[in-house]
């Protein structure tokens, strides 16, 4: 995996020929011990699927963050669309407004910023919390599907 992925980025980075990454530049990797190799050869990933804890959206952080000139990005920063759970469209968001923190500490006018969407939550969902909401309250864990 180490290997494909370093391929992938010298290829990304050196399409002109020039030589970014110098192939013995690489310090060190890892890889979560949780992913490991089928008897198939699929890899595979032992972890549980990450899905957040009722009321973790408070403790996230902004992507505009108190520190000058720091700025993060990932479906860990809190945003404000309707999606409440990690996936690729908080990732999105985030970057969007880590972006648009960028801009603005850049000087750049409004007419720059980067476009944000309110999201949608999907059908079904507002149900799924209702029943989420009522086994917290009863001290109950998360469904398993």
């Amino acid at each position: 995996m180490a290997e494909e992925v370093w391929a992938q980025l010298k290829a990304g980075l050196e399409g002109d020929g020039d030589v970014v990454l110098p192939d013995g530049s690489v310090h060190s990797w890892f890889l979560d011990p949780a992913v490991t190799r089928a008897a198939n050869g699929q890899l595979t990933n032992g972890d549980t699927y990450f899905l957040n804890d009722v009321s973790s959206w408070e403790l996230r952080t902004e992507a505009v963050t108190a520190v000058p000139n720091l700025f993060l990005a990932g479906d860990h920063v809190r945003t404000y669309s309707n999606v409440d759970f990690t996936c690729m469209e908080t990732a999105n968001e985030a970057g969007r407004r880590a972006a648009n923190g960028v801009l603005a500490a850049a000087g750049a006018d409004g007419a720059d910023e980067v476009r944000l969407f309110t999201g949608a939550e999907p059908p079904g969902f507002a149900a799924l919390k209702a029943v989420d909401r009522t086994r917290y309250r009863l001290g109950l864990p998360h469904m398993d599907f």
